[in-house]
């Protein structure tokens, strides 16, 4: 669930979305291949189900293969499962700066042909350099067996909590619009006051004029027709 929620922000905000874009640094190649890990599966898993597309920098086959028999088998992967990114033409000394130059480079692409890149580096140092340098890139890394999707941090983080605060915060547009209900509100309070003053300045205050007319000669004599039968039919 929480991996659901980290996934949805980078989509949301900066489009992070499926088919992802993994980069594999030689660190987070090497583990997997030590712990017997299914990389493309248990990242895809992570993903929430979609589709992966594994890369590796050219620089990072160039130091798998500098170490020989010891990173045989994670260069071997690397070859086998990853589309290689040429990365030579980037400041850096090791693969790891010449990574980051490259993602700098990539995010300053033209919008719509810009592809979003996730980053799987068992180097802390280097997830660090890329949050503080790029603003929307996913970090993942193997605890052991377990792979993990770090939360949004550095450039990342920055921008959620502008969000948030943006969410609370009451625009320039919005105060106006509660000024004019404002005032709207007390102008129709003002007027529903004075109505009722009106009404209240209109009603009647004489008696019924039906309650206070003399009774007529032929009311008269009716009621003292009524009377008089009434007593002859007492006695």
């Amino acid at each position: 669930k929480q991996y659901r929620k980290f996934l949805r922000f980078y989509k949301i905000v900066y489009g992070v979305s499926a088919p992802y874009h993994i980069i594999l640094d030689g660190n987070f190649i090497y583990a997997a291949v030590k712990f017997k890990v299914d990389i493309e599966e248990r990242i895809r898993k992570v993903l929430q189900g979609e589709s992966v597309t594994l890369y590796v920098t050219k620089s990072t086959l160039n130091e798998l293969s500098s170490l020989g028999t010891k990173t045989k088998l994670a260069l071997e992967f690397a070859q086998r499962h990853c589309i290689e990114l040429n990365d030579m033409s980037f400041p850096g000394e090791v693969a790891s700066e010449k990574l980051v130059a490259f993602l700098v480079d990539s995010s300053h692409e033209r919008k719509g042909s810009q592809r979003k890149y996730v980053v799987a580096s068992q180097d802390r140092e280097l997830r660090i350099s890329v949050s503080r340098a790029i603003a929307g890139v996913p970090l993942l890394y193997l605890n052991k067996v377990t792979l993990v999707l770090e939360p949004p941090a550095g450039k990342s983080r920055d921008v959620n909590m502008q969000l948030e605060d943006a969410k609370s915060a009451v625009t320039p547009d919005e105060i106006e619009v509660l000024k004019i209900i404002k005032e709207h509100g007390t102008a129709e309070e003002a007027n529903s006051e004075s109505a009722t003053t009106e009404r209240r300045k209109r009603k009647a205050t004489a008696p019924n004029p039906l309650s206070t007319r003399k009774a007529d000669e032929h009311s008269k004599s009716t009621k003292r027709k009524k009377v008089e039968k009434y007593s002859r039919g007492r006695k």
